[in-house]
């Protein structure tokens, strides 16, 4: 059996690179910057990545995680999809027979082109009761 050993692996941070990324990270959060630029300041002195560094701190016990940012709030695009292509397929059931049509196939249109869809078909339902608003008056 061949006992050949391995040679020893040069470790990735030095004593002297740990210490100096611990008080470094100490002192610029102390001033009130982020992990993102701090561990990204410390990357760049070291020559290491930020996710490398945050690393090293977290096995060093030093890194401590920021607290979420404020929460974004939900955008307000107006109605789903689901709720347009109920409001089409109720405004198309006011029309008449040979008016209506199926939104099933509407399902893989985009918003825009449904609410346009809808648009049309309102405005038609309009005409359509105008017309019969007139011949009932006549």
């Amino acid at each position: 059996m061949d006992t050949t050993t391995k040679a020893a692996k040069a470790p990735n941070y030095t004593d002297a690179m740990v210490e100096t990324a611990k008080a470094t990270y100490e002192a610029l959060r102390a001033e009130g910057l982020s992990n993102k630029e701090v561990t990204k300041q410390i990357g760049a002195d070291l020559g290491k990545t930020p996710r490398s560094v945050i690393s090293k701190l977290t096995r060093e016990g030093v890194y401590i995680k920021d607290e979420p940012g404020t929460p974004v709030a939900a955008r307000d695009n107006g109605p789903s999809k689901k709720e347009l292509l109920n409001d089409l397929s109720s405004a198309i059931s006011n029309l008449d027979d040979d008016l209506r049509f199926d939104v099933y196939g509407l399902k893989g249109a985009n918003k825009d082109a449904i609410v346009s869809m809808l648009a049309i078909v309102n405005s038609i339902s309009v005409v359509v009761e105008d017309v019969v608003e007139d011949e009932a008056v006549a």
